[in-house]
């Protein structure tokens, strides 16, 4: 099944196999307004890495309605399978372009430890069966990923530079931004998104020693962006920006 989402005088369409796929279509506005309030900030043609994609909602309303340049990364097959489905829906492969890979604080060969094989669903992990709790769990399969670093992806390889970077994925958050300080000390990197549960105060620790030792400061004053409980956590979008920048509203795409 198809679904639109109307957005202003544009429209996002979503390839959607089943009801979780359909909710994370339908709710995008509202599931995180913190998020989309980010993304309203980022002008035409800035670069966006959203990294742990899924099906690629914040990463589509990036590039429709903001008109900006994506790589998104998802290393899960059935999700990253999605992904592309939606850039094909929308015509935008021009803007967006995915990359089965996991990020790490170095390369290495793993396995994604999944909890399903559906199209749409998350709680995945990249190495060690832990969630983001750190409790363990039995997968259901395992799939072989790769994994490498943002400034690996960066100086070796030559990734278009990102001046938005998107964290989210279940746990791993520490790694990947550890795996990324070269990128976020570089004044071309304007912001940062990283998703954290505030329970964990080593984790939020070690991200902000990272990002503020690259001369970002954290931004509390973006709308809508608030604690959301999920079974004993506190998750919240961590936002950070480069230090002298004004912290600007919504800007015409």
């Amino acid at each position: 099944m198809e679904f639109s989402l109307p957005i202003g005088d544009r429209t996002i369409r979503f390839d959607c196999p089943n009801d979780t796929v359909l909710g994370r279509a339908k709710w995008l506005l509202q599931k995180e307004p913190g998020t989309i309030a980010w993304l309203d900030r980022m002008a035409p043609d800035e670069v966006l890495w959203d990294i742990g994609a899924n099906i690629g909602v914040y990463a589509l309303y990036a590039a429709i309605i903001r008109g900006c340049r994506v790589l998104a990364f998802e290393p899960a097959a059935a999700n990253y399978f999605g992904l592309n489905s939606n850039i094909v829906l929308n015509g935008i492969d021009g803007l967006v372009q995915a990359y089965c890979l996991a990020l790490d604080r170095a390369a290495r060969l793993d396995a994604m430890q999944m909890r399903d094989h559906l199209v749409g669903t998350a709680l995945h992990t990249f190495g060690e069966a832990k969630d983001y709790k750190g409790e363990r769990f039995t997968p259901a399969w395992r799939q072989g990923a790769i994994a490498l670093s943002i400034d690996m992806l960066v100086g070796e390889f030559g990734a278009t530079f990102p001046n938005h970077v998107k964290i989210d994925v279940d746990g791993l958050e520490t790694a990947v931004v550890q795996g990324g300080a070269r990128t976020f000390a570089d004044p071309r990197l304007r912001s940062v998104l990283v998703e954290v549960d505030l329970n964990d105060q080593r984790e939020v620790g070690q991200i902000a020693q990272v990002l503020e030792a690259g001369g970002l400061v954290r931004d509390d004053d973006v709308p809508g962006n608030h604690v959301r409980a999920v079974e004993g956590t506190r998750i919240f979008n961590l936002v950070y920006r480069r230090a002298g920048s004004a912290a600007t509203g919504p800007r015409p795409a």
